[in-house]
């Protein structure tokens, strides 16, 4: 599969955007942290890492005043909805949100559903969106993003 998304994004049939957020918390997977694959031994963090570059490329946006606002409005009706996470466990959720909502991307991948994609965090984005006229984009989990890909074919 890995090589399927290679070549879309080599023919920019699919081109992924990242954020200088989502890179950041991959940096901060601990180094000696290691993953089974097969009969070898990986670091978790350098996969995740050199997997995210071969992915965004190019395309990774910078943390902006407006994500930066529009994260802000998301936690404080996140609040008022009753969302129970800290803002220093959310804020990054939001501010990926906001980027995708301010750059008016189609959707966001993420399988985090106690913060992310929690019924008060959508519930905020929903409501934050419409009063500035934003396009909420879709959410989607992992593996429903690989069934997608799965399903198209290209020559």
């Amino acid at each position: 599969e890995r090589e399927k998304i290679k070549k879309y994004i080599e023919k920019q049939i699919l081109i992924i955007y990242g954020t200088d957020i989502i890179r950041k918390e991959l940096r901060n997977i601990p180094r000696k942290k290691i993953e089974a694959s097969g009969s070898e031994f990986k670091n978790l963090r350098m996969a995740l890492l050199s997997l995210y570059d071969l992915f965004i490329g190019k395309h990774q946006y910078k943390t902006t005043e407006d994500m930066l606002n529009l994260g802000d409005k998301y936690y404080n009706v996140y609040k008022a909805l009753s969302g129970i996470a800290s803002k220093e466990e959310i804020v990054n959720d939001l501010r990926i949100v906001a980027c995708a909502s301010l750059r008016n991307l189609d959707i966001v991948v993420s399988g985090d559903k106690k913060t992310m994609l929690s019924e008060p965090a959508i519930a905020a984005y929903k409501s934050v969106n419409a009063l500035e006229k934003l396009r909420l984009p879709k959410f989607m989990g992992f593996e429903e993003f690989k069934n997608l890909l799965r399903g198209v074919e290209f020559d």
